[in-house]
Order: structure tokens, then sequence, then C-alpha cells
């Protein structure tokens, strides 16, 4: 009687060689592409957490916009209440009021590069007197482009549509539109409302 030995023929032992590997070139693409998704998910998270960290920034300091202080000065010549351009805002603000540093501070935005950044203007504290110097700091960055628009009553009580600038002696705009553009391609359009002051 012809045995057979107990074992795999080569044939047996190559065809489980082979399944594995499709199995191990399949696992690897899996988890591959899992740790992309991963990456990528972590990235957007970020992105949207600085964003909304920017726009909870503006919001709180739009919220405490204030007319100028009466003694508000840049080389002699009085600060304007609020100040916009489609690149760029300008306006008072009492978000930073602390102790030794009592009034609104003028806040300032624009782009520059591929970053809004946020500039404080040097102000002295009424109640210490102690001089606080400018302050720049970057609030988003990657940012493609961005455009600023506003609406609001012209001074002869007339209410205009969004328009890209807002200078002069107007009161301050009642709405503010901002768009804009990420250097990944997302688009992000925020809008913001100016409390009503006493003009």
């Amino acid at each position: 009687m012809c045995g057979r030995e107990a074992g795999f023929t080569l044939l047996e032992v190559v065809i489980a060689l082979t399944l594995m590997l499709i199995l191990a070139v399949a696992l690897s693409g899996g988890i591959s592409f899992g740790n992309r998704v991963w990456e990528r998910t972590a990235k957007t998270t970020r992105s949207s957490g600085d964003m909304a960290s920017a726009y909870q920034f503006l919001e709180a300091s739009f919220g405490h916009f204030v007319k100028a202080p009466q003694n508000a000065n840049a080389a002699g010549a009085e600060y304007q209440d609020f100040f916009g351009s489609n690149q760029e805002v300008s306006f008072w603000t009492n978000r930073f009021a602390r102790v030794g540093l009592s009034g609104p501070r003028l806040l300032n935005l624009r782009l520059v590069a591929d970053r809004v950044e946020v500039l404080l203007p040097p102000v002295e504290g009424e109640a210490t007197g102690l001089r606080i110097s400018d302050r720049e700091f970057v609030l988003m960055s990657a940012i493609r482009s961005w455009t600023i628009e506003y609406q609001g009553y012209r001074s002869d009580h007339h209410y205009t549509g969004w328009v890209n600038e807002w200078t002069g002696n107007l009161p301050p705009p009642i709405l503010m539109r901002f768009t804009l553009r990420r250097a990944d391609g997302e688009d992000w359009v925020w809008f913001f409302r100016l409390p009503e002051i006493d003009q």
C-alpha cells in the first residue's frame, strides 16, 4: 500500500503563501487609507477649530464696539469711530479692558500675505499711567483671500446694500460680511452685527 507522508505539497504551500500575500496587501492598503483619512480629518478639525476661534474673537470684539474716546489721537489727528475697506477694518472695542487699562482700544484687522493680522496700537493706562505697547498677532493663517463688505445707514439716513468701503464721517455700519477663502480651497462667510451706539 502506497502511503502519503504527512505534510504539505509544494503546490499547497505556494497557494497558501499567495493567499497570505493578497491578504497582507489588502490589509496594508486599508490601513494606509485609514491613516490618510485620519490625518485629513485631524487637519480639517484643526482648521475648523482655528476658524472657530477666530470667529469667536471677532464676534466678541465687534460685540464690544464703542465710540472713540475724546482724547484718542494718532499723530495729532482724531481717530474715527469706525473705518472699513474691503481688505481692512479699524474700530474701537472694550473687549481688551483689563486692570490698569480702562477704556477702549483701537483694533485693526488686515490681510498681510496669507494671514490675517490684528494690530492694537499703543495706549496709556488711565488707572496706573502704565504705557501698553502696541501688540500684533496673527488671527488666521493660510488665507488665500478675504473681502469685507458693509451695510447700514448713510449720513442721509438712507440704508445701503452691501458696499466695499465704509469711511469718512458716516455712522458705523450695522452689518458686516467677511468672505474668506483658505489656501486649502475652503470658503467661509461670516456675518457680524455692531451694537448701536449714540452718535
